[in-house]
């Protein structure tokens, strides 16, 4: 009698697509040996296959060494030609470290969509930083303004205990002169 292994059952955790649908799926595995993930690239209409597995610790690896060269590769992709539009149109003193900061916020939250044509800010991106600039400028006006009512609510509250002390010393002034009146001092 011949024994044939029993196959491993794996549990599938999750499925997501690998990029795009149309480029492949990844699927988790909790097997025998724990959790592992496998990746499957078949990109639609090509006759390209890749199919290898990884763990959890290693996904996380490349997901790291991904986000490292992706962000080396955006950061050298503001040309010149770009910092110098941004700087016209936009941002006019900020430096090309500041605009590279603010081009990769914005990547962010756009996507590729911040490349317009021949190299220059696209209109969606430009508006964006504008509305990004003066958003920032009108909190920091309503800061201002918000700090002048704080100190004028606590001049209103200083302005009440001055008018308590000038009635005081009115007073005061009142009862002396009495008490001069009463003495028959003299005034001057």
């Amino acid at each position: 009698m011949v024994t044939v292994p029993t196959p491993e059952k794996r549990e599938e955790i999750t499925r997501v697509p690998f990029v795009h649908p149309e480029v492949g799926e990844m699927a988790a595995y909790l097997g025998a040996e724990g959790p592992i993930i496998d990746v499957q690239v078949k990109p639609t209409d090509s006759d390209m296959f890749c199919e290898f597995t990884l763990t959890p610790l290693e996904a996380r690896e490349l997901a790291e060494s991904l986000r490292a060269i992706a962000d080396q590769a955006q950061r050298a992709g503001w040309s010149r030609k770009m910092l110098a539009d941004v700087r016209k149109h936009y941002l006019t003193d900020a430096t090309d470290d500041e605009i590279r900061d603010r081009l990769d916020a914005l990547t962010e939250r756009l996507g590729e969509r911040i490349h317009g044509f021949r190299g220059q800010l696209s209109s969606q991106a430009g508006r964006q930083l504008l509305a990004e600039d003066a958003a920032a400028a009108a909190g920091q006006a309503s800061g201002a303004i918000g700090e002048v009512v704080d100190q004028l609510g606590r001049l209103g509250e200083v302005s009440g205990r001055l008018v308590e002390a000038q009635q005081a010393f009115t007073d005061l002034e009142r009862l002396h002169r009495a008490s001069i009146d009463k003495a028959g001092i003299r005034r001057t």
